[in-house]
């Protein structure tokens, strides 16, 4: 049995230009792309993948996003309690301090 995997990494410009702001090069970097996990139309979705790809990044960004816009709400779960700190938790949404 063949299993087609969609390559969930790609270039996404939102990240690009905050990249660009910081002064940060963004010449093969590659981000994590939430589309083809949210067109599954599944009510619980779990991401698991390499470290420090973005996928907190782009899920942080779509549930901020939905709030604003719809009212809906999501979930941030980490496996360990030490994850989740107040200092943790800051630094999360500092990259979404304007749309907030």
């Amino acid at each position: 049995m063949k299993i087609r995997w969609k390559n969930p990494f790609k270039k996404q410009e939102y990240q690009e230009k905050e990249n660009e702001r910081a002064g940060k090069t963004t010449k093969d970097q590659m981000f994590y792309d939430i589309k083809p996990i949210d067109n599954t139309g599944a009510v619980y979705r779990m991401i698991i993948g390499q470290r420090s790809n973005g996928k907190t990044y782009s899920v942080m960004g779509r549930i901020i996003r939905n709030y604003f816009a719809h009212g809906d709400r999501g979930a941030y779960i980490r496996r360990y309690e030490e994850d989740i700190t107040p200092k943790n938790i800051s630094s999360l949404f500092n990259p979404f301090l304007k749309e907030i």
